[in-house]
């Protein structure tokens, strides 16, 4: 079956679309060379098909969606790797906080378990109200000494003191 005009302009405009999405900019004679059209095609499909996105042209003569705008897509691959580690590693601490992990993420989906990881943390159940007594001392920068014994018996000192304030 041959392939129509508008399905080729379909996917040129899906693969522009989806570049400048992930924050990459595109430059028209690049792009007219990869779909074999004139550069004066790609300025159409930015200019007159893409119209209502926010985009700029850049210095180096290259297009990017300003930072403020953001198209709304689906999880990428290396942040649902991340947060299904993340499900299974906080699952071992007490077993509903995967619960809380989803209700934090508001729905987006833990695709599957795909990690079983074991490492071997105790259940805090029973030690939740220490726990946010401890990050309530930690918010108010206060030092804290403790003693600590753990399901093994072995019992240390310790100290600790809150990080310097910092973004992520």
């Amino acid at each position: 079956m041959a392939r129509h005009s508008y399905d080729k302009a379909m996917y040129r405009l899906t693969t522009i679309l989806t570049m400048l999405g992930n924050g990459e900019r595109v430059r028209p004679p690049e792009l007219a060379q990869e779909f074999g059209v004139t550069v004066r095609t790609i300025q159409k499909d930015l200019f007159e098909r893409l119209a209502q996105l926010p985009i700029e042209r850049q210095e180096d003569g290259s297009y990017l969606l300003t930072t403020q705008y953001r198209l709304a897509t689906g999880p990428r691959t290396d942040e649902t790797i991340v947060l299904e580690l993340l499900a299974s590693l906080v699952g071992q601490v007490h077993p509903d906080y995967r619960n809380t992990i989803k209700r934090i993420l508001r729905g987006q989906p833990l695709a599957r378990q795909n990690f079983h990881i074991e490492l071997g943390f105790e259940d805090l159940e029973g030690h939740l109200e220490t726990f946010y007594l401890l990050k309530k001392a930690l918010d108010y920068r206060q030092s804290l000494q403790f003693r600590y014994t753990t399901k093994h018996d072995k019992t240390g000192d310790y100290n600790a003191d809150p990080l310097p304030s910092c973004q992520l």
